[in-house]
């Protein structure tokens, strides 16, 4: 004969207790994906977000600065190197010295930003060569061959085949 525990059979007790766990470990299984597939989301809008501003940062260095490089249509049409000759300005408005050149490698629609040197790594480096092993001449503005030495001076850079103008607010 069952035992009644307050009008419910023990097995009655048993069963509900065991449902009621299930129940709540399927909700808890079912919060944990939630929450990954919440990780997941924000992650894949962070990247979104990154590289929106790395395009954005693009268009406004290079843009405002009038160092047009590359269309900014062809953005996303494949791997490019884009360079841009940024010059500071010291509290009276005119350019520093230390010019950065910044490479942009546009990926898959994803614009990569890569410091590639400061004006002194960059002059301490021969002609021909950069890292990655890329081929470089800087120009002057008469499109004369700079020594690395001069480079301050240049209007324009060769790597590989391409040349690419520099220049902007400040350039010399």
């Amino acid at each position: 004969m069952m035992r009644s525990t307050g009008g419910f059979t023990l097995i009655e007790v048993m069963v509900v207790l065991v449902l009621t766990s299930l129940i709540g470990a399927m909700l808890m299984r079912w919060q944990i994906q939630q929450e990954q597939s919440f990780v997941s989301l924000d992650k894949r809008l962070i990247k979104q977000e990154q590289q929106a501003t790395a395009v954005a940062y693009l268009r406004r260095d290079l843009t405002k600065a009038d160092t047009l490089l590359s269309a900014l249509s062809d953005v996303a049409a494949g791997p490019q190197v884009l360079i841009a000759s940024r010059h500071r300005r010291d509290a009276a408005g005119y350019a520093a010295s230390d010019t950065q050149v910044i490479v942009y490698q546009v990926l898959e629609g994803a614009v990569r930003r890569t410091l590639l040197a400061s004006d002194a790594s960059v002059l301490a480096q021969p002609v021909g060569k950069l890292p990655g092993g890329s081929e470089f001449t800087f120009f002057g503005p008469a499109g004369e061959a700079l020594s690395p030495a001069a480079s301050d001076r240049a209007r324009s850079v060769r790597i590989g085949g391409y040349t690419f103008r520099l220049g902007g607010e400040g350039a010399p």
